[in-house]
């Protein structure tokens, strides 16, 4: 009888662990939801985070009472961001993450009383962040001041680890404000994401592009220079070409170029007799408006 009374003792106890430890990890599946689960604790987009991406994750999010379907899918595992431009201009809102992402941009108040700005499922492939998974990306314009609420969701209730990122045009994009190329060692990986044609911009190298972005270059001796795209596999179709004069409707074109020779195309290279203490302007446009990350490399 007591043995039997000790093995029922010990099942039970068994049992009750087994209870005890489920309820724990139920309690500990609670907490584990993401800080910006929810809309009143959503994400404050600033500073470097524009760029680099704020890193986090919908595992665990779920979905609140008058959440909207964002991008018309019901989803089911939503966090929540907010961004205040200090500028009025156009903003791409885009993740990265290993799962199919969606997003929408809204203003208001309250998670039930949203306006919603714009929204996407899935944006064609090319441009931006490289990402391995279906990527979302929703271009609209935005207004300085104005608080922004971006919801991200996976499609179908997917969930995973995530980046959203914000881009606005390159700081470079406008010929006024061409960029400094330091006079050797230039070798760096830009964008022309967003990038924008000005009124008056010439044809590059006699071919429509549409998103350019500038920079400048003074070299202190005379001799012979390469300027090239060339090696970004996945970067976009570039245009190159290299001016002298200071009105963007009154430029001296030196070099420039579509295709470069060999493995460079569809990016491009240009080589021209730089002389010394002679401004160049210098152009960077993707051909029928294509956008993305591209190689500058400078060859004195």
């Amino acid at each position: 009888m007591n043995t039997k009374l000790k093995r029922s003792r010990s099942l039970s106890s068994g049992a009750l662990l087994t209870v005890l430890l489920a309820l724990g990890m139920a309690q500990g599946t609670a907490l584990a939801a993401p800080g910006n689960d929810n809309f009143a604790n959503a994400t404050k987009i600033s500073g470097s985070l524009l760029r680099e991406g704020a890193p986090g994750s919908t595992k665990e999010a779920t979905k609140e009472a008058g959440e909207p379907n964002h991008a018309g899918d019901p989803g089911g595992a939503s966090v929540w961001y907010h961004w205040t431009p200090t500028e009025s201009q156009v903003a791409a809102f885009t993740t990265c993450g290993g799962f199919d992402t969606v997003i929408a941009v809204y203003t208001g108040t309250a998670v039930n009383e949203l306006t919603e700005v714009g929204s996407n499922d899935d944006t064609p492939a090319g441009g931006g962040p490289a990402c391995g998974a279906p990527r979302s990306e929703v271009r609209v314009p935005v207004s300085s001041g104005v608080k922004y609420m971006i919801a991200v969701d996976g499609k179908a209730g997917a969930s995973g680890t995530v980046k959203m990122q914000i881009y606005q045009r390159p700081g470079n994009d406008d010929f006024a404000a061409s960029e400094t190329l330091p006079l050797t060692g230039v070798k760096f990986t830009p964008s022309n994401w967003l990038a924008t044609e000005e009124a008056g911009e010439p044809e590059h190298a006699g071919v429509a592009g549409g998103t350019s972005v500038w920079y400048h270059w003074t070299p202190v001796e005379t001799g012979p220079v390469t300027l090239e795209n060339c090696g970004g596999e996945s970067g976009p179709d570039t245009l190159l070409a290299v001016y002298t004069g200071t009105e963007l409707g009154a430029l001296t074109p030196i070099a420039s170029n579509d295709n470069g020779a060999g493995a460079c195309s569809p990016q491009s290279e240009v080589s021209f007799e730089a002389v010394a203490f002679t401004k160049y302007k210098i152009a960077v446009d993707g051909v029928g408006g294509d956008e993305g990350y591209f190689n500058f490399n400078l060859i004195p």
